[in-house]
């Protein structure tokens, strides 16, 4: 059993490319965070728990600044690039260009509730044209003044 649930060894790579275990001794400082955030624990304090208890991360936006703070590669692989290259993708398989194309399918589809009336052509032509957000000048319009939420755009 333990052979079938052992994966295939990756060509020209020990151990899957898992580097051994070092031989020189832990970074002690490290090594005391270590041991302090274990005796927390075992204490009962969780640091998940008490930032969550924190109103400063109830912030929506927190995770972005957060990871804009500590520089961090989101989509980052720590596989070679040969192996997986993450940016191999194309642009629009990523979140925030997935998120965008929702927001304008959700855009056209609340013009398309309002096609007939006038006010909204133009609109509809400044989206067909390709224009952005940014065209608006940063102001706010609203396609519909029903229980159907449709805000052209946010600034």
């Amino acid at each position: 059993m333990r052979k079938l649930l052992t994966p295939n060894p990756i060509e020209g790579r020990e151990n899957w490319g898992i580097p051994p275990e070092p031989e020189t001794e832990c970074d002690p400082i490290l090594q005391e965070k270590i041991v302090h955030f274990h005796s927390l624990s075992k204490k009962g304090v969780h640091f998940n728990e008490n930032l969550l208890k924190n109103k400063a991360f109830r912030n929506p936006h927190i995770y972005n600044k957060l990871v804009e703070f500590v520089e961090l590669d989101e989509i980052g692989s720590n596989f070679d690039r040969e192996i997986f290259d993450p940016y191999g993708f194309p642009s629009e398989a990523f979140a925030d260009q997935l998120g965008k194309f929702m927001n304008m399918n959700i855009i056209f589809s609340s013009i398309r509730i309002f096609d007939n009336r006038p006010e909204y052509d133009i609109i509809l032509s400044l989206f067909q044209s390709g224009s952005s957000k940014e065209n608006f000048g940063g102001t706010c319009r609203s396609a519909a003044t029903t229980t159907v939420t449709n805000t052209i755009c946010r600034a």
